[in-house]
């Protein structure tokens, strides 16, 4: 009970200051705001303006995730996916944090309308980015397991070249043009390079595989999963197993 009081303290206090702050700007406001003549719309520029960009940050929030995953497993387009991860996380951070703040001005009667306005799109977008997010990860999960498909002409040719040779190949380079014509890219734009590890350090830290293909899948910036194949499977005992999902003959390394 105590860890969760202690987790949870932060964040209520940060409630708690936005909407102290919100409080005040919309107090202040209105003690500045002249009031409107009789013949004078009381709906502003303003509201039009809100209103325009609460609807594209809510279409913003649906959309990016989604789309940022669709383009990361596709041949082009992934060079985007990291900047999309940037734009959507900030987008959810500024929402989450607006909301204490414009929910303090639906106690201020001149902000009332349009702080309900930006109120209910800060939750829209959120929510509709815990869905989207959510759905773009089945997108992710359909195009690794087409990935793996991919995979199999060149696991075979390096299997080939270690039968032929003896011991696997030191570089994916090794297998032109003998035994594939040419290094192969993953077709995920996004991750485009397949990494092969050999040698005795890594035949030990990878459960006795004597080679071990590996492509990395960051999801955003500060992030390090990735794809991993060993030749033996024996995936159960690798140290880091529970992090570990499985992609076809493949895992899936979440950091």
């Amino acid at each position: 009970m105590g860890d969760m009081v202690s987790v949870l303290m932060p964040f209520i206090v940060l409630l708690a200051i936005g909407f102290a702050c919100g409080l005040s700007f919309f107090r202040e406001l209105r003690d500045k705001t002249p009031p409107p003549s009789d013949g004078e719309k009381r709906t502003s520029r303003l509201s039009y303006v809100l209103g325009t960009l609460s609807v594209l940050v809510v279409l913003g929030a649906i959309v990016t995730p989604t789309a940022m995953e669709w383009l990361a497993m596709s041949p082009h387009g992934g060079e985007l996916y990291d900047l999309g991860s940037m734009i959507f996380a900030a987008s959810m951070l500024v929402c989450l944090v607006s909301i204490p703040f414009v929910f303090a001005g639906l106690f201020v009667k001149e902000a009332r309308g349009w702080s309900l306005l930006l109120l209910l799109a800060a939750l829209a977008a959120l929510m509709g980015g815990i869905w989207s997010a959510r759905y773009a990860k089945s997108i992710r999960q359909a195009g690794l397991e087409e990935f793996t498909g991919r995979s199999q002409t060149l696991i075979e040719a390096i299997k080939s070249y270690e039968a032929q040779h003896g011991r696997p190949p030191d570089s994916l380079e090794d297998l032109v043009p003998r035994f594939i014509a040419e290094v192969p890219t993953t077709g995920m734009s996004a991750y485009p390079e397949y990494d092969l590890y050999t040698g005795e350090a890594y035949e030990k830290e990878y459960c006795g595989n004597r080679w071990v293909l590996r492509v990395a899948t960051p999801r955003g910036v500060i992030n390090w999963d990735e794809m991993l194949y060993f030749p033996k499977q024996n995936y159960d005992e690798y140290e880091y197993r529970r992090f570990l999902e499985p992609v076809n003959d493949w895992m899936y390394f979440n950091e």
